[in-house]
């Protein structure tokens, strides 16, 4: 059985985006970096080409593009 990060976000009527980053190291370096348009993404050897370290501890950022006013978009970081 391979390891599996699940982002499980709530959904936000003003997203339009999501964008996921993965590290180990608290964002010295990103290894991972994904823009989906749901709030749900799973990162798996399907989604990075490679398996997740076992015993790992990786650090989830999120950035959501928001569409606000009607004219205004901007993104927000959610960092767990």
């Amino acid at each position: 059985t391979a390891n599996v990060i699940i982002v499980n976000l709530a959904k936000i009527k003003e997203a339009i985006s999501y964008k996921v980053e993965v590290s180990q190291d608290s964002f010295v370096t990103v290894l991972y970096t994904f823009v989906s348009d749901t709030n749900y993404i799973l990162i798996n050897q399907a989604t990075v080409g490679e398996e997740l370290d076992y015993n790992s501890l990786y650090q989830v950022r999120v950035w959501l593009m928001l569409h606000l006013l009607s004219i205004t978009v901007k993104w927000l970081c959610w960092d767990r």
